[in-house]
C-alpha cells in the first residue's frame, strides 16, 4: 500500500494484491470520514497475473495544454516474477482507462521486495528495486507525451541495469537519500551506494542506465531486516535518522556527504 499527496487536500491511496490487482482511491482529507475508504470511489486495474510484492506512487509534474501545471501520478509495482510494471494517469478515471498502456520491464530474476522512486529533476524518474535474487536494479523512465492530450499518458522505459550480488542474501528494502541509495538485505548489511550517471549518448533510444558504486556498509543489529525508514531533516543537525526494522530495530544516523550510515 502507498499514498501520495495530490492537489490541495486530495490524497491518492493505492493498494496492490497477491492476485495482481491494484485498488486506488481519492480521499479528500478536508471532508473525509476517518476509519474507512469509500468502496464506491474505488478504481481497480490489473497490473499482472502474478502477485504484487511492492508498490510505490510518485508525482509527475506535467504541462496540460491550455492549463496551468498540474500533477499527474505514476504507480510502480514490483511483481513476484521479478518484473516491474509502471502506469501513469492524471486521475482515477484515466488510470482505469490506461490499464492497457502499462510499461513492463524484467528487472530481476526473482520477486521485487521493495521499490524506491526518485525524480531526477529533468522529467525522468529513477526507480530502484530490491530483489529476492540478492540483486538490486535501477530503471529510468520518462513520461510521453510531455504535453498531454486526451490520451492517457504512458511511462517509457529508457534504460535499466541489474547489480548481481549486491547482497549475500535477499535484498529486502531500498531507500533514496538523494543523490545516494541505501539498501538492506537479509545478510544484515546496510549498504550506501553512489549513483554514477554515464555520459549522455545524445539519443534517448541508446541511453545507458546509471551504475551503483558502493560507498560504505555496516552490519545492522536487528535480525532478518526487512524495512528501511528515513527521518526528516532537522535544522542544525547534519545527519538524518535511518531506521532498519526486522526482528528488532536498528537506529543510525545517515550522513550523506560522508557516504556513511
Amino acid at each position: 500500500v502507498d499514498c501520495l499527496a495530490m492537489a490541495g487536500s486530495l490524497l491518492l491511496v493505492a493498494a496492490a494484491t497477491s492476485s495482481g490487482l491494484m485498488h486506488a482511491w481519492h480521499v479528500d482529507l478536508s471532508s473525509a470520514a476517518t476509519g474507512r475508504l469509500d468502496e464506491r470511489s474505488c478504481v481497480t486495474t490489473r497490473l499482472a497475473q502474478a502477485a504484487v510484492l511492492s508498490l510505490r506512487c510518485a508525482p509527475l509534474p506535467v504541462q496540460i495544454e491550455g492549463a496551468a501545471e498540474t500533477v499527474a501520478f505514476a504507480a510502480f509495482a514490483g511483481i513476484a516474477d521479478g518484473s516491474l510494471v509502471a502506469q501513469a494517469a492524471l486521475d482515477l478515471q484515466q488510470l482505469e482507462a490506461s490499464a492497457g498502456r502499462c510499461s513492463h520491464a524484467k528487472l530481476l530474476e526473482a520477486g521485487i521486495n521493495d521499490l524506491a522512486v526518485h525524480s531526477a529533476g529533468d522529467g525522468r524518474l529513477l526507480v530502484a528495486a530490491a530483489g529476492d535474487d540478492h540483486a538490486l536494479a535501477l530503471a529510468v523512465f520518462a513520461l510521453e507525451p510531455q504535453s498531454l492530450t486526451a490520451a492517457p499518458p504512458r511511462l517509457r522505459l529508457l534504460s535499466s541495469w541489474r547489480l548481481a550480488g549486491a547482497h549475500a542474501s535477499a535484498a529486502k528494502s531500498v531507500c533514496w537519500v538523494p543523490p545516494q541509495l541505501v539498501s538492506v538485505g537479509l545478510d544484515r548489511l546496510l549498504r550506501v551506494w553512489n549513483v554514477e550517471h554515464p555520459a549522455p549518448s545524445g539519443s534517448p533510444e541508446h541511453e545507458q542506465a546509471p551504475l551503483l558504486v558502493e560507498a560504505s556498509s555496516r552490519i545492522v543489529s536487528c535480525l532478518e531486516p526487512g524495512a528501511l525508514a528515513l527521518g526528516s531533516a532537522v535544522e542544525g543537525f547534519s545527519g538524518r535518522a535511518l531506521i532498519v526494522a526486522g526482528r528488532g530495530v536498528d537506529v543510525g544516523v545517515f550522513r550523506g556527504s560522508e557516504g556513511s550510515a
